[in-house]
Parts: C-alpha cells; sequence; structure tokens
C-alpha cells in the first residue's frame, strides 16, 4: 500500500492522470479507478482496509490482482511524465532525455535502421558528455567503436572514439571506487555500536585513495562521493571548522558547475547548516536555510530533513516567535505519513517542545496546531532500545519537564533513580557530557525540595561546567539538544515559580 500511495502522490503531484495498458482510457466506473481513486484521498491505512472494503475479505486473490494491475498502470502513467517542465532542473531534464535517445539509438539498432542509429548517437554524446553522464558516454563510445571499426570503417574517428572509451572507462573505475568508499562509510557512521575510531581510520585511508583522483578529474560524481568522504572525515573526528570549511569548497565547486547540480547541493548545504548550528553560527545558519530552500523540492525527504535543521536553528536561536507556524506546517503537510516511521516520531518529540514552550508562554503557535495531549504523550511515548544518546534523551527531558511544570512532585521524585541509573550507564563518555551535567542539574530539583533559590545556588558549578563544554562537543546534538540546555535550565526553574495549571 505504501508503494501505490507514494506513486499515486506522484502521478497527482505532476498532474499525470492514471492510464491503462497502452494508454487506453479507463472507465470511471471501473473498480481500478474507484481503488485508484480512494488511494489518492488516503481512504486506506493497509491492504487489508482495501481488500475488505473492495472484496470483503482481507486475504482476496482478486484484491491482489487488482493491485498488481493499479500498479502496472500507474508505471505506465509515471513513464509519460513531460519532462520538459519547469520543476525539473535542465541536468534532470537532460538526464531523462539523453537516456530516452539512447533507448532510440538502441531499438533503432535492433531494426537495422544504422544510419539514423548513427547520427543520433554521434550527436548525444556530445550532450551525454556535457552533462558528464559518464556510464552513458562510455556506453556510447562503445558502441561507436562498434560502428567505425566493422560497419561504417574510418580508422581516425575509431581512434578518436576509442580514446574517449579509454578516459570515460579509467573515470567511470574512479566514480564507482568513490562511490563504493563513501557509500561503506557512510554504512559504518549510521551503525550506532559500530566502531567509531575503525570508522576515523577508514575515512582517513579512503580519502588518501580518492585525493589523487579528485585532482585529477572534475567531474560531477567523483567530486560528489569523494567530498562526501572528506565530510565522513571531518565529522568523525568532530572537526567542525573543518567540515563547515569542506562544505563550503564544495558548495563553491558545484556552484560552479556549467550545469546546475542540485543533489550535491542540498547535501553540503545541508551539512553546513548542521555545522553552523553547533558552532552556534545563527546569524550565518539562517543565510544558508534561505539558500537550501532554493534547491531542496517541497515534500521530498531532504526537504524534511532541511525543514529540521531550519526549526532546531530557530530553537536555538530563540527565534521562537515562528515555531508554532513551523512545526504546523510540517506536520499538516500531505508528504509527512511517507516519512520514515523514525523520522514521524522525531517531529512528534519536537511537537512536544514546542508545546511546552508555549505553556511557558515563551512561544506562540496558529489556532488551527491540533490540541496537544501532555498525559497522552508521557504515557505513549517510549524509549528507543537501541538509542541511548539520542533521541531518548530529549524524550526523558521534556517528560521531567512537562512534570515539573504540572507540580508531579511525586513523580518527579520517582523518576530520580532511573535518571541517575540512565547518567552513569550511558552519560559517561566526552560527547555526552553536556548530557550527563543538564541531568545531574535536573536531579539537585528534587533533592533542594523544589526550593528555586536553593536549587540556583547549588547548580552555580554545574552550570559553569555545562556553559564550559561547547555544543559541537555533543555527538549529533540536533537530536540531543531540541533546545540548548541552557535556555531550559531557565524555563525548568521558572515553572517552579508558575501557580499549578488549572483543570
Amino acid at each position: 500500500m505504501k508503494i501505490l500511495k507514494e506513486l499515486s502522490y506522484f502521478l497527482k503531484n505532476n498532474r499525470l492522470p492514471l492510464v491503462g495498458g497502452n494508454g487506453q482510457h479507463i472507465d470511471k466506473n471501473s473498480k481500478i479507478n474507484l481503488f485508484y481513486s480512494k488511494i489518492q484521498k488516503d481512504v486506506y491505512q493497509s491492504d487489508k482496509d482495501a481488500a475488505i472494503d473492495l472484496y470483503g475479505e482481507p486475504g482476496s486473490g482478486a484484491y491482489r490482482k487488482l493491485k498488481a494491475t493499479l500498479l502496472e498502470y500507474m508505471i505506465d502513467s509515471v513513464a509519460r511524465l513531460d519532462t520538459q517542465q519547469d520543476v525539473f532542473t535542465d541536468y534532470q531534464q537532460s538526464y531523462y532525455e539523453c537516456h530516452k535517445e539512447w533507448y532510440v539509438v538502441r531499438i533503432l539498432t535492433g531494426q537495422h535502421a544504422h544510419n539514423a542509429a548513427l547520427s543520433i548517437a554521434e550527436r548525444l554524446l556530445k550532450k551525454a558528455a556535457k552533462y558528464e553522464f559518464t556510464l552513458l558516454c562510455m556506453d556510447i563510445t562503445s558502441y561507436l567503436r562498434i560502428q567505425y571499426s566493422l560497419r561504417d570503417t574510418n580508422e581516425d574517428k575509431y581512434c578518436e572514439v576509442n580514446n574517449s572509451f579509454q578516459y570515460y572507462r579509467a573515470l567511470y573505475d574512479a566514480e564507482i571506487t568513490a562511490e563504493q568508499i563513501c557509500t561503506l562509510l557512510s554504512s559504518q557512521s549510521q551503525n550506532k555500536r559500530g566502531n567509531y575510531q575503525k570508522l576515523k581510520e577508514d575515512a582517513a585511508q579512503g580519502y588518501r585513495q580518492l585525493e589523487p583522483l579528485l585532482k585529477k578529474y572534475d567531474s560531477y560524481k567523483l567530486q560528489m562521493y569523494g567530498r562526501l568522504v572528506e565530510l565522513i572525515l571531518h565529522t568523525a573526528r568532530h572537526d567542525h571548522h573543518a567540515t563547515l570549511q569542506c562544505c563550503k569548497d564544495a558548495i563553491i565547486f558545484f556552484e560552479h558547475k556549467t550545469v546546475r547540480a542540485n543533489t550535491p547541493l542540498q547535501v553540503f548545504f545541508y551539512e553546513q547548516l548542521v555545522c553552523q548550528l553547533q558552532l552556534r553560527l545563527f546569524k550565518d545558519g539562517l543565510d544558508t536555510a534561505n539558500r537550501c530552500a532554493d534547491v531542496m523540492p517541497e515534500g521530498s525527504f531532504n526537504w524534511f530533513k532541511y525543514r529540521e535543521m531550519y526549526f532546531l536553528l530557530l530553537l536555538h536561536s530563540k527565534n521562537w516567535q515562528t515555531i508554532g507556524q513551523n512545526l504546523y506546517e510540517v506536520l499538516n503537510h500531505p508528504r509527512f505519513g511517507h516519512l520514515p516511521t523514525e523520522l514521524q516520531d522525531m517531529w512528534r518529540i519536537y511537537e512536544a517542545y514546542v508545546h511546552y514552550l508555549m505553556l511557558m508562554d515563551k512561544a506562540e503557535g496558529p489556532s488551527s496546531l491540533p490540541k496537544f495531549k501532555v498525559n497522552k504523550f508521557i504515557n505513549d511515548t517510549h524509549l528507543f532500545s537501541k538509542d541511548k544518546l539520542g533521541i531518548n534523551l530529549s524524550i526523558l527531558t521534556i517528560h521531567y519537564l512537562f512534570l515539573l511544570y504540572e507540580k508531579r512532585k511525586i513523580q518527579v521524585l520517582e523518576r530520580v533513580t532511573t535518571i541517575e541509573h540512565y547518567c552513569y550507564r550511558h552519560l559517561m563518555a566526552d560527547t555526552a557530557k553536556r548530557s550527563f551535567i543538564f541531568f545531574k542539574m535536573l536531579l539537585l530539583i528534587p533533592a533542594c525540595q523544589f526550593d528555586p533559590l536553593v536549587i540556583r545556588a547549588k547548580a552555580q558549578g554545574l552550570l559553569a561546567q555545562l556553559q564550559d563544554t561547547p555544543l559541537g562537543n555533543t555527538d549529533q546534538v540536533f537530536e540531543v539538544e531540541v533546545v540548548p540546555y541552557e535556555y531550559l535550565w531557565e524555563l525548568a526553574l521558572e515553572s517552579l515559580f508558575i501557580p499549578l495549571p488549572k483543570a
């Protein structure tokens, strides 16, 4: 069902009608059209729902056949996309058109229309070279070698395309090497239980291997993967200044490409935004966020990640006037439900922080923002068993702050042992130092009988340690400190002065 929903959104977003096999019209009263219409209206949450609605039973063979047919129709409809629309970049349009022309060349060759095929291939090579479609260039020059050596014998042209083929093959090998190193390192970096020291060593070795290739070739794909390897290297070393410089250099490189390179620009703008958040370069971050918006297609996965970083930038820079509106725009976007579950969960946690700030009269939200139920959030949100240093910390923190705000002193006291255990079991590493200090500060609140004056005096030393510990030393800071701990500490103390909320 998820695949059908995604294809349905694509067709609707690109105003493509659903067509049957060979482009035939679909009867509006047919069951397949009814099925498609209900998918577009998001009526079904699962295949079981659809099968029961359409056939009265969850395991219907007729439903499986209907679903398979609809999938075929959707794929045929996608293939009819007009790639010359303004929504596509010049690079995207050229990529689609070049591969269509190559498809035509292969068909003509198979049908013995060799002269037409050769003419199209010669013209296509120039276009593919301009846009740096290396693999396609290699395929075309391989095809032309055969034509000039066996069919339309021309020694000069054969030597020319053979040299081009050798160049593209070497370049393709370099690109594949960079891609392999980059994807391997990316996989390692996503493994929370992986060997971090090994990641740093492998990244350093990988970048040494790629560095001479990066100096030799300036191809789009090689430079993108090679610079990503450099990015992983600096990130693994927690060298945010070097990471930021890497992003700036990459952005300059890709912005000066003849063809606009949106994909790498999206990546490096996003990573630059992360660095600026960690280094507290808020003004620069807001400038980067504005530039990000120009290269992120709305509703794409990268767009949601960009909105996440922009949202956190607003929180960390205390620009809280518009965070409610920003939250509403994301949660109500038609593509939000298509995000991975873990990313949707993260936004629900952000929603809790926004609501807390609203309760503390520090932020405002639109009247259309759904009502947030604190008790339901506290009861329904569970710790993530495999994530001890990221999302769990933000959940523990906001739970605790809600309990303080609502004067649930008994529940606060009940959480003391849990938090102490968590601190000494999971927060002893240097990368978790800020979280360790902050949680120790929170534990002073019940220890000092909830007296804000006593608490503030007792916490002075810990607060100084927190302020002396750079925010950038925290691993995955954007998941841990939704709002900087220094701000949350002041809000926690402030909440002790607020009268018990009315029921």
